[in-house]
């Protein structure tokens, strides 16, 4: 038998901080620059009150490039609901919901509530495989 796998293992801890006053701009350099489709946005306190990715950002952005026009912030086109999983929960539970679930990404969380990292599909395979690779036939 192997060993529990937990999210906080393997999320990447590294991930911008969006609030709802970000313009859409420099919300697009944070993904970018983190290399992420799309990210929690917090309160002051971390705390996640909704989340954006790429899906919102496309028809603001299409239309703000072609007319050259835009004051748009983040609070403008986030979602106000944000899945996400705690930093003790099972990777195999994390990955059974994926299953389930449309979401390629979901922000981890501390006890307190508050946002300490991300894990995506790619993080969660990666782990599988390295899992996988470890496998010693009984």
């Amino acid at each position: 038998m192997m060993k529990e796998l937990i999210v906080k293992d393997f999320m990447q801890s590294h991930v911008p901080t969006i609030n709802p006053e970000t313009e859409l701009s420099k919300a697009i350099d944070l993904l970018k620059k983190h290399h992420l489709i799309g990210s929690p946005v917090t309160d002051t306190d971390k705390k996640p009150i909704g989340y954006l990715s790429e899906h919102e950002l496309l028809k603001p952005m299409l239309h703000a490039s072609y007319y050259c026009d835009s004051n748009l912030k983040v609070s403008d086109v986030m979602r106000h609901e944000s899945l996400t999983v705690s930093e003790t929960s099972s990777l195999f539970n994390l990955a059974e919901k994926m299953l389930e679930a449309k979401p390629k990404n979901y922000p981890v969380v501390n006890e307190k509530g508050q946002i300490i990292g991300v894990i995506t599909r790619t993080h969660v395979l990666a782990a599988l495989s390295e899992a996988y690779n470890h496998c010693h036939p009984v």
